[in-house]
């Protein structure tokens, strides 16, 4: 195995019995640490990526959420690098009959999802909470985000737990520094 030199990008999807009903493909422009998790992340269309994914799900006759992630080279071509089995953080925004996937899974299981406004091609997206604990000024923030306002005590939560968080890591910081490491 070599390295390869590109951009990080992913799709995620919602498959069933090897036949992908729906995904959405992204591009990472900001991450929360070098080679971290991302941040911020733009909607793209790729071929390469989306034929990727529906070969493995094909193959392997996957069902349920699924997150592939990709290197883009240079040249253009997507190296897929490995497939986790779960949500990833973009599949609330992936298109399928104008609901996210989530909301697709649940009106197969008989329940009904709010319409909601997803990103399209070309938008940028923050993703909560790596942005905002990225950068609480960010401009990102400014535009197309998934900040739950509209479950508070959700977006309470998280709120305190990246508080912990922010302080653990300025005392491990402050605590490098009186070591001298």
């Amino acid at each position: 195995q070599e390295f390869a030199e590109g951009v990080s990008a992913n799709r995620a999807v919602l498959c069933e019995r090897g036949r992908v009903l729906g995904g959405i493909s992204v591009i990472a422009l900001q991450t929360t640490v070098e080679r971290g998790p991302t941040s911020v992340v733009r909607v793209v269309d790729h071929p390469g990526m989306t034929a990727s994914a529906e070969a493995f799900v094909a193959r392997l006759g996957l069902s349920g959420f699924h997150g592939f992630d990709f290197v883009l080279v240079p040249d253009g071509r997507a190296l897929m690098l490995e497939i986790n089995p779960r949500v990833t953080p973009i599949s609330h925004l992936a298109p399928v009959c104008g609901q996210g996937l989530a909301a697709a899974m649940l009106g197969a299981m008989g329940g009904e999802a709010p319409p909601l406004r997803l990103p399209a091609v070309g938008e940028t997206v923050a993703l909560f909470p790596n942005e905002l604990a990225r950068d609480p000024a960010s401009s990102h923030l400014q535009g197309w985000h998934d900040i739950p306002f509209d479950d508070p005590s959700l977006l309470r939560s998280v709120l305190g737990d990246l508080a912990v968080t922010t302080r653990i890591t300025q005392f491990r910081i402050r605590l490098r520094k009186r070591l001298g490491r």
